[in-house]
């Protein structure tokens, strides 16, 4: 079980900050760790990825060839297409362009804009709900 920096027992802040590459990073890391050991075949090294985590395995075992075997549950593989359909095709173009616009604005003020990764209710996050926020 890994949890990525910023999430869970792991080290980090702010907390719950979602950045891919370095959840990739973390992923290497551990594959790295498991490698060291003693006693662990080096060549039946596997990873299993539930939902979004889904994704980040396959893209892990793409490119890291010491990953042997890959399952995942119920992954997240096509979100685009997902949001879209919840949005509609003007909302999810809107959501992209709240992105664009927070990325534009970290460029020239530095300023970090954050929303949860979890939340309850209909407050703004990456998740909302009570299924997700009680299962994260």
């Amino acid at each position: 079980m890994l949890d990525h920096r910023h999430f869970g027992e792991s080290e980090g802040m702010p907390r719950q900050h979602e950045d891919p590459a370095k959840k990739m990073e973390d992923f290497k890391n551990a594959v790295s760790f498991l490698s060291s050991l003693n006693g662990i075949d080096k060549e039946r090294i596997g990873a299993c990825g539930i939902s979004m985590g889904g994704g980040y395995t396959l893209q892990l075992s793409a490119f890291d060839r010491r990953v042997k075997a890959v399952a995942i549950v119920a992954s997240g593989l096509n979100l685009g297409d997902t949001l879209s359909d919840m949005l509609g095709r003007d909302g999810f173009i809107n959501f992209l362009k709240g992105f664009n616009t927070a990325r534009q604005s970290h460029y020239d003020t530095g300023e970090v804009q954050y929303i949860p990764a979890i939340a309850t209710g209909n407050k703004p996050a990456a998740m909302t709900g009570d299924e997700p926020f009680e299962y994260y």
